[in-house]
């Protein structure tokens, strides 16, 4: 009888799962995305940080090194027989549930399970969290609350509204149809960016060149400012628009505090073809993200005590080591000066 395997890499695993299971070859309900799937966003922009904060850079598809993959990663121990009935079970649920957050919410919950398994540790996932005290610019008095669909943490360290503390990922949920903006070159994505209201677009597609016509920019502003927001105030340097089987990814890349501009890469729209091209797309990027440093919150009008504690328990040892040097440097400087005395005293003596 044939021994069963110890470990497997994450690619070999989700095709055995796939292969094992008729649900991941199931047409997802789609009644929720058919609903308003392209209609126009909100154009008063409301719980939005202003466009002025955001520097946007529509940049090509990102280049992760080899560690930032996952497609070798190897799964072992008890994750090898857990995983796909996790998987098995959430999809389960993609294919079923018939709202739009719910099924993109099961999506990224099955790619968290997977990078638990690789990272060999647990993460922290908060849903329908509550942004409080927030500002859409530096000079805003008023405060609004936002609230992302799902943060993703490293740890369970919360503040203000049992946020957490240090999400390295916020993630919100949209229908495909809200995405197809994102389906155009740079250049243009420039252009709708840039322009202020009606505009005309063309692109030259198979010898001939196809007019593409856009009422309002709003389309692309909305869902980039929402997202944009998000990260700032959250703090995530990486953000997510997942409409599952499309998604666009944010990430910050400089700040300008003084000015609280934002630079702010989007990626190309993903297009997922399969269950295993969709969670080793994901993954990649949860996994890129969980090892970047989280960004400290902007725009934020309150720190409750709560937020104070957490936020400085991390620098509480840097100012113990701090004072310690502090002390041993005065002791230095008490015995340098006892010596050179000592020495004063000795020469006179001569």
């Amino acid at each position: 009888m044939a021994q069963a395997a110890t470990t497997m890499t994450l690619a070999e695993l989700l095709k055995q799962t796939v292969d094992g299971n008729t649900i991941f070859k199931e047409k997802i309900n789609d009644i929720a995305y058919k609903v308003n799937a392209a209609g126009y966003a909100n154009e008063n922009l409301s719980a939005r940080i202003a466009q002025k904060s955001v520097n946007v850079i529509f940049a090509d598809e990102k280049k992760l090194t080899q560690s930032d993959g996952c497609n070798d990663c190897e799964i072992e121990g008890n994750d090898l027989l857990s995983l796909p009935t996790i998987l098995a079970y959430l999809w389960e649920n993609v294919v079923n549930n018939i709202e739009k957050e719910g099924k993109n919410i099961h999506v990224l919950r099955a790619a968290k399970a997977i990078l638990e398994a690789i990272l060999r540790r647990k993460t922290y996932l908060a849903q329908y969290c509550t942004l409080s005290s927030v500002k859409s610019s530096s000079k805003e008095k008023d405060s609004f609350s936002a609230f992302p669909d799902l943060l993703l943490s490293m740890n369970d360290k919360t503040c203000r509204k049992a946020e957490l503390m240090t999400p390295f990922i916020v993630i919100d949920c949209k229908t495909p149809g809200k995405l197809l903006i994102f389906n155009n070159t740079n250049d243009n994505l420039y252009k709708i960016w840039r322009s202020r209201g009606k505009m005309v677009i063309t692109e030259r597609q198979e010898g001939s060149m196809k007019i593409k016509k856009f009422d309002n920019k709003f389309k692309l502003l909305d869902p980039v400012l929402q997202i944009a927001g998000y990260m700032v105030l959250s703090g995530a340097r990486v953000g997510m628009l997942l409409a599952y089987p499309r998604m666009v990814w944010f990430e910050i890349v400089k700040i300008n505090e003084k000015k609280n501009i934002f630079n702010i890469k989007v990626y190309p729209l993903l297009k997922i073809s399969s269950f295993e091209h969709g969670m080793l797309e994901i993954v990649r990027i949860l996994k890129y993200a969980s090892n970047l440093e989280p960004n400290k919150k902007f725009l934020r009008q309150k720190v409750d005590k709560k937020e104070e504690e957490v936020g400085c328990e991390e620098k509480k040892e840097e100012v113990v080591v701090f004072e310690e040097k502090k002390e041993l440097r005065a002791k230095k400087r008490k015995f340098s000066t006892l010596q050179s005395d000592e020495k004063k005293i000795a020469k006179k003596q001569k």
